[in-house]
Order: structure tokens, then sequence, then C-alpha cells
């Protein structure tokens, strides 16, 4: 059984301001899963061939990225709000994403 409250770190959300592309954004929530020790050495690779594959936009804005296999060393979630859209793929413009390790 895992708690909600536990999946939640404050230092994994983002309010973006900056003009950002989708590997800025994703580089960004990623290093720091890796900084805080969330993640395996190969999660980054994960979530890039997992997103090759098939995007992960959802529609409304949303896109919620996450690897292609599970490579977490504690589960959480990673949030980040963009003031500015950004292009996730060839049909949808994003400002929200929920990164899942």
């Amino acid at each position: 059984f895992l708690r909600l409250s536990t999946l939640f770190d404050g230092k994994l959300i983002y309010l973006l301001k900056d003009k950002l592309t989708k590997e800025k954004v994703l580089d960004l929530m990623i290093d720091d899963l890796e900084k805080y020790h969330y993640v395996e050495s190969d999660f980054r690779d994960n979530v890039y061939k997992r997103e090759d594959l098939y995007s992960t936009a959802i529609g409304g804005g949303i896109a919620i990225p996450h690897p292609i296999k599970y490579a977490a060393t504690q589960s959480k979630v990673s949030f980040a709000r963009l003031n500015e859209p950004i292009k996730w793929d060839d049909k949808n413009m994003i400002n929200v994403i929920k990164l899942r390790n």
C-alpha cells in the first residue's frame, strides 16, 4: 500500500516561466530525480525511448512522460507547469507535465 503523500516531493515541482523545449523540461525534471537518487542510471534513456515509440501527450495541454521500463529506486511524481506551452509532438502543445518514475 503506497500512501499518495509519499509520491510528492516539493523539490520536484516546477513553475516554469521561461520558454523551453520538451527536451530541456524533461532533462531538468530528470536531473533532479537523479540528483535525489529516486531513479536508476538508465531512467533518462528509458524516458526518451518511450517518447520515441509514442508521444505521452494525452490532450488538454497535458503530457505524462514515463520510462519504457521500471527504473525507480523510490516512487515519486515530478510535476511542471509552464507559462508558455511547448511543442510536445506534431499535434500537441503542452503546458502541464507529470513525470512518473
